[in-house]
């Protein structure tokens, strides 16, 4: 089957420390999806790779910790306009409040804490909606 015929997947964690929501500042770069925005933590699974072990080790690359706990919440299909092709988005949540004063941010320009209803205004559009979503 060819590689456009199957969706590209993503596993994204919604991350709370201290009641407070985890985003990433990505990085302001060329050829990335939304640069410079806030998102969530996460990325693109390896070929083969289990949505839960991607999104671990995610977080492991991009924030240096381990927290355990991991919940699965839903996963959402949609076309990507930026990779031209379908896309798989695995949602998972974990509380971080007890590793999250050892993070260091390793990838985007930063992370920051906020209160569901004081989100930033350039939130990456699916974000903002699961973000919406799990404070539902």
């Amino acid at each position: 089957m060819h590689d456009a015929d199957n969706p590209k997947e993503f596993a994204h964690a919604i991350i709370r420390v201290n009641g407070l929501y985890v985003l990433q500042l990505r990085d302001d770069i060329p050829g990335i999806a939304y640069p410079g925005q806030w998102s969530l933590f996460g990325g693109a699974l390896d070929p083969q790779e289990e949505p839960e072990a991607g999104v671990r080790r995610e977080i492991t690359e991009e924030l240096d910790i381990r927290p355990a706990g991991w919940r699965f919440l839903w996963r959402v299909d949609q076309y990507s306009e930026f990779w031209q092709r379908e896309a798989r988005h695995w949602f998972f949540e974990v509380d971080a409040t007890l590793e999250w004063p050892s993070h260091t941010v390793q990838e985007g320009q930063g992370a920051g804490l906020f209160r569901s209803d004081e989100l930033p205004g350039d939130l990456v559009p699916l974000a903002r909606v699961a973000i919406e979503r799990h404070a539902r």
